[in-house]
């Protein structure tokens, strides 16, 4: 019986198309990897540097550069970020809650703290803007409501808000929660945004609480905020001055218990 004869295999001349697609898939995964690390968040850069400096106690009151006005050295590196990469869209705060809070400081450290702020005060001519001053409760620093808002409003002012990071990035490095309290004088609020000066004064009180909390990821479980309109005056409602120095927003850092407020001193 003959055999039947065997068909020659023919040669695949299309197997490199295989490697090929490989090749153009491992291209197109590492070019995509390399745009997604070149890509940098400039806001979130910026954040990221403040709560280290903050962290760290780093340039308490730095000597050689201006507090007021001119821009930091943290917000040139911001700007030149934008500058490369422009954000399209605001980030979200950062998470603090998995982070430990600074270690707490002791009474002889906020001591120092309320000595070292004051002679900032006295050196820059701030005393119109803010003062500092030790109470049973904790360190209160209190910022005028003109430094910080104007009249009849809750809308913080841009231009003196290097003054107030300053403070929140000093308290903050204290690892003691922080009550922030809106007051007013005795003049009734116009304006039909605010009823009273109940509303005026809580509504600037939440507002720096919401400012500490987005620009600086203060974890929110240590703010807390209130006010208290014109019932807890630190001067004579009848003068111009006095008025004046009952229109603030303070900022007390509680080392002792949890109790808002204290008896007025």
């Amino acid at each position: 019986m003959a055999r039947r004869k065997k068909h020659e295999e023919h040669v695949n001349h299309e197997r490199w198309l295989v490697s090929y697609a490989d090749f153009m898939t491992l291209l197109f995964a590492f070019f995509t990897s390399m745009y997604a690390i070149s890509t940098v968040d400039a806001n979130k850069a910026g954040k990221m540097v403040f709560s280290t400096r903050a962290a760290f106690n780093l340039d308490f009151f730095p000597s050689d550069k201006p507090v007021l006005g001119e821009p930091t050295q943290v917000q040139n590196a911001v700007k030149s970020l934008e500058k490369l990469v422009p954000p399209f869209e605001k980030p979200l705060p950062i998470n603090r809650r998995d982070k430990p809070p600074p270690q707490r400081y002791k009474p002889e450290q906020i001591k120092t703290l309320a000595d070292d702020l004051q002679k900032f005060v006295e050196q820059k001519g701030l005393s119109g803007k803010m003062r500092v001053r030790l109470e049973r409760r904790g360190l209160v620093v209190s910022m005028a409501a003109a430094a910080l808002f104007d009249s009849g409003s809750a809308d913080m002012r841009r231009d003196t808000l290097p003054l107030l990071d300053m403070v929140v990035q000093k308290l903050m490095a204290t690892g003691h929660p922080i009550m922030v309290e809106g007051h007013t004088d005795d003049r009734t609020a116009r304006g039909a945004a605010y009823r009273s000066n109940w509303d005026l004064s809580t509504s600037r009180a939440t507002r720096v609480v919401a400012y500490m909390i987005e620009e600086f990821a203060f974890p929110p479980d240590m703010l807390s905020a209130a006010g208290y309109a014109s019932y807890h005056p630190v001067g004579d409602n009848e003068t111009a001055d006095g008025r004046a120095a009952n229109r603030r927003v303070d900022l007390v850092v509680l080392t002792v218990g949890s109790a808002p407020m204290a008896t007025p001193p």
